[in-house]
């Protein structure tokens, strides 16, 4: 079977990173005698919507276009922590009869024939729906974290200095901004924008256009 392995942390830091998911699912690829012949990373909140993802896009456009069997995970949130966006993702596995393999649990998406189980799909609900719970009480673990350390007197925000201003986004981003000026659908300049390397996505554009008016 040809397999591809996409990995995901939530941080931009270096608290986090992807190596060790990687290198357990090229472990578990190994044993089972699959080729893995593309890695996929991306440092990304899995709350972000699947539009937003470009690595994740491209992941899949790379699987639906090369043929590949399977797309390996070391955890659904690592597909994502919305049940809204992980369904969208289901949807996709079975139109396009690829698999999916998850190791945390050790299972696979669909069955051998392509079809997905019934019951497979009310456990992915159930996993999505832990998953955003999960989010949803980090977020509240965080926002009370603030909340505790305004009280303290603590100063919250970007230290003075670090906001990047118009030309540092002229300068990041100049094929968005000179479509946003044109007046260009999102969605357009963001596709037009990969064709030329510039990454960026839909919530980005949203940001440039404000800067812009």
């Amino acid at each position: 079977m040809k397999a591809i392995i996409y990995s995901r942390v939530s941080s931009l830091g270096n608290r986090q990173n992807t190596e060790s998911q990687i290198k357990e699912l090229t472990e578990v690829a190994n044993n089972r005698g699959w080729e893995v012949v593309k890695v996929f990373s991306e440092r990304i909140s899995g709350a972000k919507s699947n539009a937003d993802r470009n690595v994740l896009n491209e992941c899949f456009e790379f699987a639906k276009n090369n043929g590949i069997d399977v797309i390996m995970f070391a955890e659904l949130s690592r597909l994502g922590r919305s049940i809204k966006e992980v369904q969208k993702s289901v949807n996709w596995f079975a139109d396009n009869k690829i698999n999916a393999y998850f190791h945390n649990n050790n299972t696979m998406l669909l069955k051998e024939n392509g079809e997905m189980d019934k019951t497979m799909f009310i456990i992915m609900d159930c996993l999505a729906l832990v998953a955003e719970i999960e989010r949803e009480n980090i977020k509240y673990r965080l926002n009370r974290g603030r909340e505790l350390a305004k009280e303290k007197g603590v100063k919250m925000g970007r230290k003075n200095g670090t906001t990047e201003n118009l030309n540092d986004k002229e300068k990041k981003y100049p094929n968005a901004m000179r479509l946003l000026r044109k007046g260009y659908a999102l969605s357009e300049i963001k596709s037009i924008c990969k064709t030329k390397g510039e990454n960026v996505s839909v919530s980005t554009l949203k940001r440039l256009k404000k800067l812009i008016k």
